[in-house]
């Protein structure tokens, strides 16, 4: 079945797909952008969207991916230039 896109996605059944705004709120983040800053933690955590960014078309991520990434993020006082 084709997506609005226009293009397939060749997506396991079994695989749970979330959108940016279900990871901003498995992440706890609230507030008007909530969605934008989940998607630049999954890109800064190196989490890749299933299919690439094209306008209008929402990202969608690998539930299982966004938890593992979630899980093994820096502490807050972690110092990334000290790695």
């Amino acid at each position: 079945m084709p997506s609005r896109c226009g293009y397939l996605l060749a997506i396991p059944d079994d695989d749970e797909l979330w959108t940016a705004a279900q990871a901003a709120e498995h992440f706890g983040y609230t507030g008007p952008n909530a969605a934008g800053q989940a998607r630049a933690s999954l890109r800064r955590w190196g989490v890749e969207p299933v299919r690439p960014p094209r306008p209008n078309v929402l990202n969608l991520y690998y539930a299982d991916e966004v938890r593992s990434a979630y899980i093994g993020r820096p502490g807050v006082s972690h110092r990334s230039d000290l790695d």
